[in-house]
């Protein structure tokens, strides 16, 4: 039955013609009367007739919703529950304090670890790095002199010198050819950037 009635005024606002009875209950019902306002709106959208500024009484909706909720009221609070609520907002104070100082705590622990591993970590470094002067057992099958065993540590201790410093000159290297790289291609893109948006201003 309400479908039939909001058929009839979609069927109206389409240019169809009411009933008289129709129009008297369009007159006094008000869900009718928001279904005709609401069909008058799809209408004016479906058109593109909207006004720039559509006027919609948003505050006095709000506003009538706010008087049809149902007022709260608060409890009576008495000495006691005052005290217990202090009480419990102190031990909540209490309770985050020594929660950050457990966290301070855990990062001190953590810096401290990390900074006693690094130590470590180069000490072994140091003492693996340097070769012993003197070999008990001899790698060619015969006793060598220990000047010369000295010198062949010094030796290995140069060229692995050598081999770091050459592969951080490769490392760099490949920085900067990558870095002109770069550049080359940015340098070509912008060009044909700009002789496109030269082509587009011609045409």
């Amino acid at each position: 039955m309400v479908g039939e009635k909001k058929q009839q005024i979609s069927a109206f606002i389409d240019g169809n013609e009411l009933s008289d009875q129709m129009l008297k209950e369009l007159a006094g019902s008000n869900e009718l009367k928001q279904d005709f306002e609401r069909y008058h709106l799809i209408g004016d959208v479906i058109r593109d007739e909207l006004p720039q500024m559509l006027s919609i009484d948003f505050a006095a909706k709000v506003a009538a919703a706010i008087e049809l909720e149902p007022t709260v009221m608060a409890p009576k609070t008495t000495v006691k529950t005052t005290v217990k609520t202090k009480l419990k907002q102190k031990k909540a104070e209490v309770i985050p304090f020594f929660g950050k100082l457990g966290q301070y705590g855990i990062a001190a622990s953590v810096a401290a670890a990390l900074v006693i591993g690094v130590q470590q970590l180069n000490i072994d470094e140091s003492s693996n790095s340097s070769m012993p002067v003197l070999q008990t057992i001899p790698v060619g099958g015969f006793v060598s002199p220990v000047s010369l065993q000295a010198n062949t540590s010094h030796e290995l201790q140069q060229r692995n010198e050598q081999q770091q410093r050459l592969v951080q000159r490769r490392q760099v290297n490949a920085y900067i050819q990558d870095h002109v790289l770069q550049q080359r291609l940015k340098n070509k893109l912008s060009t044909a950037q700009t002789e496109l948006q030269a082509e587009l201003k011609q045409q």
